[in-house]
Formats: structure tokens, sequence, C-alpha cells
């Protein structure tokens, strides 16, 4: 898909994922935590479609295996799949539902769109503490 960025789009692009290198480079933190970047910008700035250009330069730019989790509120999650199958389709990325995660293992190169109330449910959060445990 030809795509023609705003300046501030490409902006936040180029920002995010040269931080996001410098984070995989580092590993975890001094403390023993992981890195985290959240991605806000105002509604209708295009944060689905920056995101997406994001992803797809980390999984294919760096030389690492990468795997993705894009959390977000009700049924925006099934919409951010779509969109990034559009933006991304056929360029070798996987996209799951944590309906559709079977093995309980994202794979390289696979971005798991899930929401807040999927991931928090009673019977998912005895799954995931049973996870943790193990």
């Amino acid at each position: 898909m030809n795509i023609i960025f705003r300046q501030y789009q490409k902006q936040a692009i180029d920002r995010i994922f040269e931080q996001s290198k410098k984070f995989l480079k580092k590993g975890k933190k001094d403390n023993g935590e992981d890195w985290k970047i959240i991605f806000r910008s105002p509604t209708g700035s295009g944060k689905t479609l920056m995101a997406s250009q994001i992803i797809e330069r980390i999984s294919f730019e760096y030389d690492q295996s990468t795997s993705f989790i894009w959390l977000s509120k009700g049924q925006l999650a099934d919409q951010s799949k779509q969109s990034f199958q559009k933006y991304l389709g056929g360029g070798g990325m996987r996209f799951s539902s944590i309906d559709e995660i079977s093995d309980n293992e994202i794979k390289d190169n696979e971005i798991l769109f899930t929401n807040w109330e999927k991931l928090f449910t009673k019977s998912n959060k005895d799954k995931l503490e049973k996870d943790i445990k193990k």
C-alpha cells in the first residue's frame, strides 16, 4: 500500500522507531523491568497507521525476533486488526486475536490484538494466573 505521510507522522514514526531500537539493544532496565513504549496521539491523527509502520520497521529492520501485543478498549482491537491487515497484509506479519492463540505463545512477527475486557475476564484471569505460575 502506497501511503503518503504527513510531516508530523513521519517524525513520530522515526522518533519512536529509533527509541525502540535503543530499548531493544539495552535489554531490560537496570531494575530488571522491561521497557515500554506508550504511543498517544489525538483522535484522527493516524495512530493506527503510524503504529503499523513502526511495528513493520521494527520487525524487518531490527535483526532480532519480535512480536507485539496491541491492547485497546472495547471493539477497537478488532478494528485495529482489520486496519493492520489492510496496511501490512502480505508483508510477512501474522495477525491474531486472543481467541486464536491456542498454544499460549505469540510467534515471531506476530501481532496479538486484544482488549482489556477480554484479557481480564474471570476465565482469562484464572488462565493468566496459571500461566504466570509456570
